[in-house]
Formats: structure tokens, C-alpha cells, sequence
């Protein structure tokens, strides 16, 4: 096979001018595809992506950082005092490096490891290996290796000519060579221990400057909205125009890519080649990220982030293939090989005479047998096709000549087996006979002569047919049979539509359900109430109450499979319903949820977890400062001697007690306590820290203790709404923690005051006279009467306009119907069933979409309509098609057509093959087995590639320790070397499988790590990306035969042996990995 180099521009130019002569080559787009996006709570200020694409880094303005993992969950967070103007992550998000306007910071996951205030921190930066930073203040450029103890010697600093305004860093896994790269107001500079490498006058403002992970390029953006390329050794390789000022840049090793970003657009250029490949549109464009490799993109947006799966530029390279065996003209008979090269990875189908006779497979090699053809020329054209659109054909000629002796053969092609069929099919068949000794009957009729033949299966009924071929020949019969099967939806009248309820003219009320009957099962169904579609599905919940009508229109529409539409129509009289008290729950369910002891209150604010909205709020702390509260109202109401400070405390207490303290608050006192509590005692404890003297009477004392008092309520509810929420525990400590303030400041200021000057409280009743009132004594009665009257309408106001609280609960169930005696494992093939139920207390109707996931796949959906109060529990079967020792079943709840689950629940499960009965899983099992190449290690690397993220964690091809003579693959962290954890080393390769179904991998593995003590390193083999096996190396005891069932996808596999530290403790080890294989399930003996 011939390999090729060439230049990335003239191979495009090329295949553009052949395309435009020829019209043969489409156009390939070059199209990264989004695979994920998370909306962010605040503009997003920077963005960090990892080296090695598995983590995502986040800030915002206001100075929070989120880590993602690569599964796009939180890891973990932290946070600064300003907001953070620069991220760096090193390889598998080890360490993180943030920067503010006057620090530089670097975490450990949420700890802080390293800290400096340099002063005005323009920009800053972590090398891949998490060990060097550098960051720039004025003119002035910092590198510092943190894993040298000496500070004066890790420490370097350069001068630039002017102001710097970015910075990268760059450092080997051993840190003996490393690079700064610093943009500053006029030039590019790149920095080295030896110092100052090259300066290269640009004569605008950097912006930004990335060096690349292998150290080789140096890429930049300015001001004036260029990008340049340059190489490790200070030439400039390409520029070009972003069309406004280039914040962002990013260049990948290699520099198979340089990602380039406004605020308003991002650019992926071609590389060392450059040439823009793709666009993209953004909106207040915060920050990009791009992995080593080039595979993973990241954008930050205004208020989002976007991740794109970046194609490699293979698909812009033309795809070319040539049929090596047999040769165009070539004479052949019998068993007849074709082998066929390939530029690149292809998709590869075969014609015989312009009849498929394959199916797209990626192997370019085939077998057939010449003697099912005729003697004579016949034609073989090879069709191949990549994943980016990319074809090619190639044809040639052949002489088949089998002698005279070979008996007639007949085959035939398509349909398959079991096949089931609508509408037209095509019929092929092959055959060595003369065409006019053919026929292809169906159901024993003959429908054609020749070896192709369209079938109308419109005239056939519905169910299974034998289609034949049939050769005749010297009066012998030769044949081939299969049963097909014909599924086609007969041309159907209109569907009829019949709604049994309610029925036509009724009065109804509360919470109806909507039914109705079809005269076929429709393929859609819709329902309309007062000319407004509320649902998609029946039974439909519907809230009589809601509807606000005098009359209301009721519409059920059916649409069958051809979009015939049929529909009835009913009209009813909605009454209204009462709600004794008014917050439209019914009394009976409510009592129940409030009062009963098997709810469960996680938050302890007094609502239990079915209907509270937020029933994770940790009120912990809240109920800690509720016991000190008290204590303290208690001691205050001992020391101070003032009688009508201490009956307020006395009260205040009570009053706390019985409206927050379990089981005092289920006691009919806590009412009248908890007016006083609201509308007095803050109002009072405030007017005598005011009026310590005798300057106001008590009636104005009384009148303006309530005024304040609703003022106080009001201020307070504010500011609880913020904070702990507007309920009741939050309201009784902090309105109790205001009167015992003031009240302990009222009695500070009457100790000063004079006795003579001093207000003290008599509880002796003033005597009437018939003195008329004041005008002051009116003034006060008014305002009392005016806060009375405020006071109530906010009460009602507050019962009016109150939301309760929305929700759907969403459970399994096991055996009995109770959580517990969950499944934990399954059989490969066989039904499983688990109960799942789902309650609405939406207090409305809601569309829900219930899907039940293994392993991610898909095994079964549901889609329903469930009204306020309704309970769906139903047991959910379905077939396990995964196989794994832990793997997720997940239970995904989608509400009202939302695209991210509304619920989730989850059960780690098993699931493998039940090898004592084979029957059970013959459909998955594959008739040739998939090849891993070289998997014995004997042929060195070929068909592996190895990944490592530190050169002193090395993958060698070893005769050290072995299983089959005489090499093994080694993986290892030698003696006196050292890697920080998450460091890995990895091999892997593609293994392609023909079609979906079940294997068994078979490995063996050793390593030198004798210590029983765990968390030091980690062993995993992993299938697409999902882990297959894993175990701690402690305690190994030489070599292992493992066996685990995988399920193969069609096409390729990417199959991947993993040593990953996961100890900050260099301990030295090796590992030895053999005889990786694929073998057949029948191939195993079950004891």
C-alpha cells in the first residue's frame, strides 16, 4: 500500500477542479457539530478548556467559577472577591489557574494551592502539566515553576517593550524546558530559560497569544482584527483578517487548528496551511477553548457556553480507492478474492453487473463464489463513501469461465429473511443460468422473468409471503426461498371521533376527565377546549374551574397514518366549586400532607417534601440560631428589670415557641401569639429605644408600636425574600431577634436616663375623665385605625394573590410496591419490569414523557397527560439490550415538551448474558467474530496508538512479562520519576464490527504494585467511551484473565486500555497488558 504526502491547499485546489470538470466530486463541508450547551445564571467573563478536551472551565463577573467534567456536570466550583478575567486548566482539570485584576490564583479542585498579588494583572496562564504559570503586570512578564521549592530560582521575569497584555505558558512534563509567549501594545515575544528567543514587531496591540501543547507554534490576535501564525522559531507563517478586533486565540499541537474570536464571531483556520474552514455567529463572546488534539471547541457566550465535536481534517482530503485484486480483464473462476485500498477510512459496497451483493462494510477485503455467476465477462464496481461525503467508484472487468461441469446455481439477494416490506420493493437474484431458465414467483406464482423485479406489495394482503427464485435446467429444478412479511396501511375513510365525557350540555365542575372513543387507533390525537389545543394525548385532566367561561366548547381531533382528519365537538356548563378555605387545595389531601409523620421535612421550614417547592433548602443553621434566640430572649428577660421590656421578651418567647417549635406549634395559642409577634413587639421594642423618656404617652406608645411594627414586617419580608425565603421559621427568628435588639438598646438608654426623666410602664389602668381628646390623642387614634386597616389588606392581599408551591414527583417502586428490594441485575434479552410512578401537583394539566434509559440507550418511552392531583403508577417492561457490570438505568421525566428532564431517578444494575441458557441471547450473537489487530503485541504498534499525558508515564512494547511469547504491552511510572494525579497513559484502537451485537473481550493484565493500599492507580478498559472494567491495582498477585460481555456497535469501535495516578504519591509501577480479543459467546462453557 502507498502512502501519500501532499499539501493540504493543492489537494483542495485539485479536487475542486476536478469536481467543476467532471462533475463528479460533491463539495464536503468542514461542519463541527454542537454536542452540548449550558445557559449561565451570569454574563460569562472566561472560559478554559483542557488539553486533553475532558474538562470545562467557567467564570463569571461575579467571580464564581464552575469546573464541568466531561460528562457536563459541575465537578466543582469556587469563588473570588473580583471578577476573574483569565482561566487556565491543566491536563484533566488538575489544577485550575483564575486571575482577577490584582490576583493570581491556583486550585486544586476547590482548595487553593498557590496565591500572589502581583498588582495590575493583565493577563495570566497555566502550562499544560499544571506546574508552570505566567503572568503579566505592566511591562514586566512572570514565569514561576511551582514544583521548585526554591522560590528565587523558579522565579523568571522578562521586560517587554511595552505594556503586555497577554501571556501563555508552555513547559515539558520534567519543566527543564519551557516558554512563555507574551502579546504586549506593538510586538509578539517569546521567552525561554535562556531568555529573550524573538521579538516580532507587529505594530498593533496583542490581545491574546497561545503557544500550542507541543511547544511548536506561537499563534496571536490583535486589535486591528488579525491573526498570525508563527513557528517555534520566530517565523511567521500566515496571517489573516477577522473583520474586528481579535480577543481570543487558541492554536492546537501540531497546529492543526487556530481557533480565532471577536465578541461577535469565532473562526476555526487551517492550521499550519491556514484558510478558514468554519464560522460561527456568536453574542457577547466571552472566552474560547480548544483541546490539544483540535477534536473539542468551546465558546462562551453572553449567558451561555457552546462545546462543539471539531471533524479532523480528514474530511476535506478526497477520497480515493483501487481495486488491487483481481486485475481489470483478468480471467477467474471458483473461490474469486477481491481486495480493494483505500486512501482513508470509507464505507465500501460491491455490484456485480450492476446488482448489490454487499452491504456498506469498512473491511477491503472479499470473498465470492464465482460459480453462482455465468461464464463470461461480468462487471464489479466498488462504491465507497466516507462519513463526510466523500465517494468514489472504481470498476473493472472480468472472464469468469468455470468449465462446463459447474451445475447450475441460483441465489437470491433481497429482500432478507424475515424482511418486513411496505409499498414497492426491488427483487435480485443471481444466477450462472441462461435468463430464459429463470423466474422469481411469489407466494408459488411467477411474477418475472430476470433477476431483478420491482414488487408492488400494495396488491398483496398484509402478513407473510414465500418469495423464490427458481432456475429449471436439463429437467432439474433449482431454487432459492424466504419468507417476507407485508405490512401496508390500507387507504382508510376519515377516522370517526365519539367523546363519552362529558357528554354534551352537562353542567360540570372541579376536575373533569376528557374521553373519547375512535373507529381506529389514530396516529395522533388532539384536544382543544374553547378554541385553545391544551393537549395532545386521552384521557385529558381538565380543570373546570380554570376555564373562566360561561360555556365551553369541547374538541377531540383524530388523525390517522395518511392525515385523514375526523373530529366531535361537545358544549358544557361550567359551575363553580368552593374552597371552604380558600387556598385551592382540598381540605381532606391537605390535611394529609401537612400532618402526616411519614412525609418527610428535609429542610425543617414546616412543609414536607411532597409539596414544599424547594424541599432541599437547608434550614439547619436557621433552626441552630432559633435554640440561641431563645436562650437569649430568656437571659435578657432575667437581667432587665424594666417590666414592660421584659413582658415583651416573655412574650416574644412564647410567641417563638408556638408558631416554630415542634409540636407547641400545632397549639391554638400560636395564633394571638403570632399577631402580637408581627404587629407589636418589634413596633414597641423600636419606640422605646426612641423614647427612653417620658416624651409621649403610652396610647401614642400603643399606636405607634403597631405603625412601626407593619413598617418593620414589610422591610423584613423583603429582605427575606432574598435570603431564606418568605417563610415561617426565617420570620419568627429574625422578627424575634429585632425586638430583643432593640429591647436590650431601650434598656441601655433608661439606665442613662434620669428617674425623673425615665418612661416606666404602670400596670395600673389611667382613670377616665371627660376631658375631651386632643388633637394629638385624634392624630394617633387615626393612624392606629389607618395601620389596622393597611395591615388587613395586606393579609388579604397576601391569601389572594398567594402561589402555592408547583411540582411533579416522580419514583420507582419495587417488589410489594415499596422502596426497597430494588433489581440489581439483569439478563441480556430478557423482560424486566419495574414499577414507576408519577404525580402531578402542578395544580394544571401537564403533557409528560417518560423514558427509561440502560447504559444511555433508549429501551422504552411513554407519553401521557396526567391532571393536578393525578397519580400515574404503572410497571414498565422492556428488554435489556446492554451488557456491563455497572450500568445506569435511568428513569428521565419530560414535562410540557421541554427538552431537559424535568425528574430523574436512577438504579445502578448489572446486565449480562444468561450463559446457562444460549437461546436466550442467539440474536445478538455474531456469526464472525470482530478482530482486534495485533492484540497478542507481537507486531509491535501496528493498528494501536498510544496517549500519554506525561512523558515519565510511558506505553512500550515489552518482553518483560508476557502471556503469549513474546511481548507484552507495558505501561509504567519508573523509579525516582514523578507525574501529578490524573496523569494517564493509554492505548487504544478502532475495531470495526459488521453490525450491532454481543462479544466477549478477553484480556490479561499484571502489574508490579504489591502494596494492599488503594487510591494510587486505577486500571480501566473502556468500549466508546464507556468504562467496560476498572479496578485498583492494589494487591495484584501476577497475571489475570479477565472476560466481560460488550455489546458492539455497527461500524467502528474505539476499544481503550487505561493506567490512570490518581495519588499525588510517585510510587513506581508497571503494568502489562496481553492477548486482548473478541471472542463468541457460543465459544464459552458454562459450569
Amino acid at each position: 500500500m502507498v502512502m501519500f504526502k501532499f499539501n493540504l491547499k493543492s489537494a483542495l485546489a485539485t479536487l475542486l477542479i476536478i469536481g467543476c470538470v467532471l462533475g463528479s466530486v460533491a463539495a464536503v463541508e468542514f461542519e463541527p457539530k454542537q454536542v452540548w450547551q449550558e445557559p449561565m445564571n451570569s454574563t460569562v467573563s472566561a472560559l478554559a478548556l483542557s488539553p486533553d478536551g475532558r474538562a470545562l472551565a467557567v467564570a463569571g463577573f461575579d467571580g464564581t467559577v464552575f469546573v464541568f467534567n466531561r460528562s457536563n456536570q459541575i465537578e466543582h466550583s469556587f469563588s473570588l472577591d473580583n471578577p476573574v478575567k483569565a482561566l487556565s486548566l491543566s491536563t484533566g482539570a488538575g489544577r485550575v489557574l483564575a486571575s482577577t485584576a490584582s490576583k493570581v490564583v491556583v486550585y486544586e479542585k476547590n482548595v487553593s494551592l498557590w496565591t500572589r498579588d502581583p498588582g495590575f494583572v493583565k493577563d495570566a496562564s497555566l502550562s499544560a502539566n499544571g506546574r508552570g504559570i505566567a503572568y503579566g503586570v505592566g511591562r514586566t512578564v512572570t514565569y514561576i515553576d511551582t514544583a521548585v521549592e526554591d522560590e528565587k530560582k523558579a522565579t523568571h521575569t522578562f521586560t517587554t517593550g511595552s505594556t503586555v497584555e497577554s501571556v501563555s505558558s508552555y513547559a515539558t512534563r520534567k519543566s527543564r524546558t519551557w516558554l512563555v509567549a507574551a502579546g504586549d501594545q506593538n510586538s509578539v515575544n517569546l521567552y525561554g530559560p535562556a531568555g529573550s528567543l524573538w521579538t516580532y514587531p507587529i505594530g498593533d496591540v496583542v490581545y491574546d497569544v497561545a503557544i500550542s501543547p507541543d511547544g511548536k507554534f506561537v499563534a496571536s490576535g490583535t486589535k486591528g482584527g488579525r491573526v498570525y501564525l508563527f513557528d517555534s522559531g520566530g517565523s511567521l507563517l500566515w496571517t489573516d483578517n477577522l473583520g474586528e478586533p481579535v480577543y481570543f486565540v487558541q492554536v492546537s499541537q501540531e497546529a492543526s487548528f487556530v481557533v480565532a474570536a471577536g465578541r461577535s464571531k469565532v473562526v476555526l483556520i487551517g492550521g499550519a496551511e491556514g484558510g478558514v474552514l468554519w464560522g460561527y455567529q456568536g453574542t457577547g463572546i466571552g472566552g474560547v477553548g480548544l483541546s490539544s488534539t483540535g477534536s473539542r471547541l468551546a465558546v462562551a457566550e453572553e449567558n451561555r457556553i457552546v462545546v462543539f465535536s471539531v471533524p479532523s481534517k480528514d474530511a476535506l482530503l478526497p477520497l480515493s480507492i483501487e481495486i488491487v485484486s483481481p486485475l481489470d480483464g483478468a480471467a477467474v473462476s471458483g473461490l474469486l478474492e477481491l481486495r480493494v485500498e483505500k486512501s482513508k477510512k470509507a464505507w465500501l459496497s460491491v455490484r456485480i453487473d450492476g446488482v448489490e451483493v454487499t452491504r456498506p462494510r469498512g473491511r477491503g477485503s472479499y470473498e465470492f463464489d464465482t460459480r453462482l455467476l455465468s461464464n463470461g465477462v461480468h462487471t464489479i464496481t466498488v462504491d465507497a463513501s466516507d462519513s463526510y461525503g466523500n465517494f468514489d467508484s472504481k470498476t473493472v472487468e472480468v472472464f469468469i469461465d468455470n468449465g462446463d461441469s459447474i451445475p447450475p446455481l441460483v441465489k437470491l439477494l433481497l429482500p432478507e429473511e424475515g424482511s418486513i416490506l411496505s409499498s414497492s420493493v426491488n427483487v435480485h437474484a443471481l444466477s450462472n443460468l441462461p435468463s430464459d431458465d429463470i423466474s422469481i414467483e411469489i407466494d408459488g406464482v411467477k411474477v418475472s422473468d430476470s433477476l431483478a423485479f420491482n414488487w408492488n406489495t400494495r396488491a398483496y394482503s398484509d402478513g407473510a409471503h414465500e418469495i423464490a427464485v427458481v432456475a429449471r435446467h436439463l429437467d432439474e429444478v433449482y431454487e432459492d426461498r424466504r419468507i417476507v412479511f407485508v405490512d401496508n396501511i390500507p387507504d382508510r375513510p376519515s377516522p370517526s371521533v365519539t367523546i363519552f365525557q362529558p357528554i354534551n350540555g352537562e353542567a360540570v365542575s372541579g376536575i373533569r376527565a376528557v374521553r373519547a372513543a375512535f373507529s381506529e387507533e389514530p396516529a395522533e390525537v388532539y384536544v382543544q377546549v374553547d378554541g385553545r389545543i391544551v393537549s395532545n394525548a386521552l384521557p385529558y385532566v381538565w380543570d373546570v374551574g380554570s376555564s373562566g367561561q360561561k360555556s365551553s366548547e369541547i374538541k377531540v381531533f383524530a388523525i390517522d397514518a395518511e392525515g385523514d382528519i375526523g373530529f366531535d365537538t361537545v358544549t358544557v356548563t361550567p359551575l363553580e366549586i368552593d374552597d371552604p378555605d380558600g387556598d385551592g387545595w382540598n381540605n381532606e389531601v391537605e390535611k394529609l400532607y401537612r400532618t402526616d409523620p411519614n412525609n418527610p421535612d428535609t429542610d425543617g421550614d414546616g412543609i414536607i417534601d411532597s409539596v414544599d417547592a424547594d424541599p432541599l433548602r437547608d434550614y439547619t443553621e436557621l433552626h441552630k440560631y432559633l435554640n440561641y434566640l431563645l436562650l437569649a430572649l430568656l437571659v435578657a428577660a432575667a437581667l432587665i428589670w424594666e417590666r414592660d421590656l421584659q413582658t415583651l421578651l416573655l412574650l416574644t418567647f412564647a410567641s417563638a415557641v408556638t408558631t416554630a417549635v415542634p409540636p407547641y406549634n400545632t397549639l391554638p395559642l400560636r395564633i394571638p401569639l403570632g399577631i402580637f409577634l408581627v404587629f407589636f413587639s418589634t413596633g414597641y421594642a423600636f419606640i422605646a429605644a426612641m423614647f427612653p423618656k417620658k416624651d409621649i404617652s403610652p396610647l401614642e406608645r400603643f399606636t405607634l408600636a403597631i405603625a412601626f411594627s407593619i413598617v418593620i414586617f414589610v422591610f423584613n419580608g423583603f429582605a427575606l425574600n432574598y435570603t431564606w425565603g418568605f417563610r415561617t421559621l426565617p420570620i419568627v427568628v429574625t422578627v424575634s431577634a429585632i425586638t430583643l435588639f432593640f429591647s436590650i438598646v431601650a434598656a441601655i438608654f433608661r439606665k442613662i436616663t434620669s428617674k425623673e426623666k425615665r418612661f416606666t410602664f404602670n400596670y395600673k389602668l389611667p382613670k377616665f375623665t371627660d376631658e375631651p381628646m386632643g388633637p394629638i390623642e385624634k392624630t394617633l387614634i387615626i393612624a392606629l385605625v389607618l395601620s389596622i386597616i393597611i395591615a388587613g389588606s395586606m393579609l388579604v392581599y397576601a391569601k389572594l394573590t398567594f402561589k402555592h408551591e408547583q411540582f411533579t414527583t416522580l419514583y420507582i417502586l419495587g417488589p410489594g410496591g415499596k422502596a426497597e428490594n430494588y433489581p440489581k441485575g439483569f439478563y441480556l434479552g430478557e423482560p424486566q419490569t419495574i414499577t414507576v410512578g408519577i404525580e402531578n401537583f402542578e395544580r394544571s394539566p401537564a403533557n409528560y414523557l417518560l423514558e427509561v434509559r440502560l447504559n444511555g440507550e433508549l429501551q422504552r418511552e411513554e407519553m401521557f397527560v396526567l391532571g393536578d392531583r393525578e397519580k400515574w403508577i404503572n410497571d414498565l417492561s422492556f428488554t435489556p439490550d446492554q451488557v456491563g457490570e455497572r450500568l445506569k438505568l435511568e428513569f428521565l421525566l419530560y414535562k410540557d415538551y421541554v427538552a431537559k428532564p424535568y425528574r430523574n431517578v436512577h438504579l445502578w444494575v448489572s446486565s449480562i448474558p444468561n450463559y446457562a441458557d444460549p437461546d436466550s441471547y442467539k440474536d445478538w450473537v455474531f456469526e464472525k467474530v470482530s478482530t482486534v489487530i495485533n492484540g497478542d503485541f507481537e507486531a509491535g504498534a501496528l493498528a494501536w496508538d498510544t496517549v500519554s499525558t506525561n512523558t515519565n508515564m510511558t506505553g512500550v512494547f515489552s518482553t518483560d512479562s508476557y502471556i503469549s511469547p513474546q511481548t507484552s504491552f507495558e505501561m509504567s511510572l519508573g523509579s525516582g520519576l514523578s507525574a501529578p494525579s490524573s496523569s494517564f497513559v493509554q492505548i487504544s484502537q478502532e475495531v470495526f464490527a459488521e453490525k450491532s451485537g454481543l462479544a466477549i473481550l478477553s484480556f490479561n493484565v499484571a502489574d508490579s504494585y504489591r502494596s494492599t493500599s488503594q487510591g494510587s492507580y486505577q486500571l480501566q478498559v473502556l468500549l466508546n467511551g464507556k468504562t467496560l472494567w476498572e479496578r485498583d491495582v492494589a494487591g495484584g498477585s501476577g497475571w489475570d484473565q479477565i472476560t466481560t460481555p460488550v455489546m458492539l456497535s455497527k461500524g467502528e469501535n474505539k476499544l481503550e486500555l487505561t493506567l490512570t495516578k490518581t495519588s499525588e504519591k510517585n510510587t513506581p509501577i508497571s503494568v502489562w497488558w496481553d492477548d486482548v480479543k473478541f471472542e463468541s459467546p457460543r465459544n464459552l462453557v458454562v459450569q
